[in-house]
């Protein structure tokens, strides 16, 4: 119910990594799992800047969320980019989800809610110890935070992006953390 991943659960429909080490975000929502052929069109529209790729992901993930009928967040905030490595790819692949799924859903984008304060090196590669040492201190938050939001990106993998960005929204007001991503890899562990 917290980690939206498959497997055995335990007491209150948590499996035991979230029993063990609770994350900061409250629930996942995570539509598809990153396999063929979600895989190769976020690749393409993340890498190859082929932004039609990602558009109609967003808007299927919106119309599920539309369908499920709960309580929406006040809020999306995009999972920022390092501002260097957003000039060279030319835009924000979380963004973009997060103002296509804004329009389906009438939920506002708080684009500078977050941003990142530091650069980091990329986190494709590392292992997910590795992911949480270099997230440490790479994100600040500008202006009040809503209670109830929803954190935007494309993919989860370890979990290490949305663990540092939902812990600094937590310090500074969110009372309620969803994440939502177009797609989680299977071997994601929240713990």
């Amino acid at each position: 119910m917290r980690c939206a991943l498959p497997g055995r659960f335990g007491e209150r429909g948590l499996c035991g990594a979230c029993h063990r080490n609770p994350p900061p975000f409250d629930r996942v929502v995570a539509p598809w799992a990153y396999q063929f052929p979600v895989s190769a069109l976020i690749s393409r529209f993340k890498y190859q800047i082929q932004r039609p790729d990602g558009k109609p992901l967003a808007r299927l993930f919106a119309e599920r969320l539309r369908d499920a009928g709960r309580t929406p967040p006040q809020a999306l905030i995009p999972v920022p980019m390092a501002p260097s490595r957003e000039r060279r790819r030319g835009f924000n692949q979380a963004e973009e989800i997060a103002i296509w799924m804004s329009r389906q859903l009438n939920i506002p984008v708080h684009r500078q809610s977050l941003t990142r304060a530091n650069h980091t090196q990329t986190q494709s590669g590392l292992s997910r110890r590795e992911r949480l040492a270099n997230l440490k201190g790479a994100y600040r938050v500008r202006g009040p935070v809503p209670s109830h939001v929803a954190l935007v990106d494309d993919v989860m993998t370890t979990g290490a992006t949305v663990r540092a960005a939902s812990r600094i929204l937590r310090e500074h007001g969110a009372a309620t953390i969803e994440v939502w991503v177009l797609a989680q890899t299977p071997s994601v562990s929240s713990g």
